[in-house]
């Protein structure tokens, strides 16, 4: 049986409408156009800054993104690659810019499914925010609940749980018990225990999470339909 889990660096799964063709096309040739003008004031930057000056980073981040908007990643990923290194000559590593660079890469990596590259920074990004922030803080518990989807992913279930459960009380302080991230968070642990084959655990935080998405989003939601069905399939084999 399989159960749908529900993914969003930013808190739920998202769906976009897609323009038609002729203005995807339009966007990509804009986007592209912004990339080659990047290009030509990077060699100028090199040639006035040297590599190491923080101008160099920043143009590379600004290529790096553009690539990313067009789905390509592993371009992304190459001037994420050599920001960092621009920025590490100019910052300590507990420094945002810094920061910032892993968050990006985690995310590059992320797209592509190369999940075992991601978590290294995850993992290096929230050790950082727990020393700035301490533990009790958003940025920590946001920064454990990319952890655990990471870990999810890579079907390390014990661990996504773990981490989600560290993520839970910040979200509610902060949310709400209701409220649609929280109730991400739960079909993320249902998911993780109905992977165990702990379905009692898994129907618990289905059900929890099923109520905070009726009260956002009503009954006939997608988000609302698809915890509806994993808890329904899930109810359906503990009777077989």
């Amino acid at each position: 049986m399989k159960y749908v889990l529900l993914l969003s660096l930013l808190g739920f799964l998202s769906f976009e409408i897609q323009g038609s063709n002729a203005i995807e096309s339009e966007k990509g040739k804009k986007l592209e156009s912004k990339i080659s003008m990047h290009m030509s004031l990077l060699s100028d930057d090199i040639k006035t800054y040297g590599e190491s000056h923080p101008r160099i980073a920043m143009r590379r981040n600004i290529i790096a993104a553009t690539w990313y908007s067009l789905g390509e990643f592993s371009k992304a990923i190459q001037f994420y690659e050599l920001a960092l290194d621009s920025n590490l000559e100019n910052y300590q590593e507990n420094h945002e810019e810094i920061v910032i660079g892993w968050k990006n890469l985690a995310s590059a990596w992320d797209q592509m499914g190369k999940y075992e590259k991601s978590i290294i920074y995850h993992e290096k990004s929230l050790e950082r925010d727990i020393q700035v922030f301490g533990k009790a803080h958003w940025k920590v518990a946001e920064g454990r609940h990319f952890i655990g989807q990471t870990r999810l992913l890579l079907k390390q279930y014990k661990k996504a749980i773990e981490y989600y459960m560290l993520a839970l009380p910040e979200y509610k302080n902060i949310y709400g018990e209701e409220h649609s991230k929280v109730a991400l968070l739960y079909n993320n642990i249902a998911s993780g225990w109905s992977s165990l084959g702990n379905k009692k655990k898994a129907i618990e935080f289905y059900r929890l999470a099923l109520v905070g998405l009726e009260k956002t989003y009503g009954k006939d939601h997608i988000h609302s339909k698809t915890v509806s069905d994993n808890l329904e399939n899930i109810l359906q084999s503990s009777k077989d």
